[in-house]
């Protein structure tokens, strides 16, 4: 949601002028479960991110 307002200068006076914009997101079909499947394979390569800095992390910390 959006809200505009603005000063305007008239030769008999000045008013202002005032928006509103509402929009709405529609998601078609399949498009949820897109982003859904995206979601979890951002989230495996952050775990297998994780994995990995920790395996490091102790074996330099042994060495």
């Amino acid at each position: 949601m959006e809200l505009e307002a603005g000063q305007r200068d008239q030769p008999n006076g000045s008013s202002t002028d005032i928006g509103i914009q509402l929009s709405q997101e529609f998601w078609i079909a399949g498009q949820g479960g897109l982003r859904e499947d995206a979601a979890t394979s951002r989230l495996g390569a952050a775990r297998a991110d994780y994995d990995f800095l920790a395996a490091t992390t102790t074996a330099r910390v042994r060495a």
